[in-house]
């Protein structure tokens, strides 16, 4: 890991298909957002989409990764 140079966000735009929030290949997240001003609370949506690699430490036997998390909105309830 190199510290000299420094943080920098990366930013990267998915396209979320109908079907994502229903496949078996993903799933749904809600993380309850700070409210400083203590109106209603508010969860940001997050859909988590996992993949199969092979893993070496597991005799190269296939185990679930995370891919990517990708940002889908806000709701005002968890349901």
């Amino acid at each position: 890991m190199n510290f000299d140079t420094p943080s920098r966000y990366r930013i990267y735009i998915d396209k979320v298909k109908p079907s994502d929030f229903n496949s078996k290949d993903t799933d749904r997240l809600c993380y309850l957002t700070q409210r400083m001003d203590h109106s209603d609370a508010l969860w940001a949506e997050f859909l988590r989409y996992w993949t199969e690699t092979p893993d070496p430490a597991c005799l190269d036997m296939n185990v679930q990764e995370v891919e990517k998390e990708v940002f889908v909105g806000f709701k005002t309830k968890e349901e």
